[in-house]
């Protein structure tokens, strides 16, 4: 599963607990995917109430 579909699936409020080991999802892909969100957010700046567009 690639992390896209791993943080989309959070922000709608899946909880690795639940569905996730049938596609063999692990808490250490769960956290790498967080950890690349981090690191691609980090080199972007939007101040806050601007849209993205």
């Amino acid at each position: 599963m690639i992390a896209s579909v791993i943080l989309a699936n959070l922000a709608e409020g899946d909880r690795a607990s639940r569905s996730w080991p049938a596609y063999h999802v692990t808490a250490e892909d769960i956290q790498a995917a967080i950890l690349f969100a981090a690191d691609m957010a980090e080199d972007r700046f939007l101040p806050l109430g601007q849209e993205v567009g």
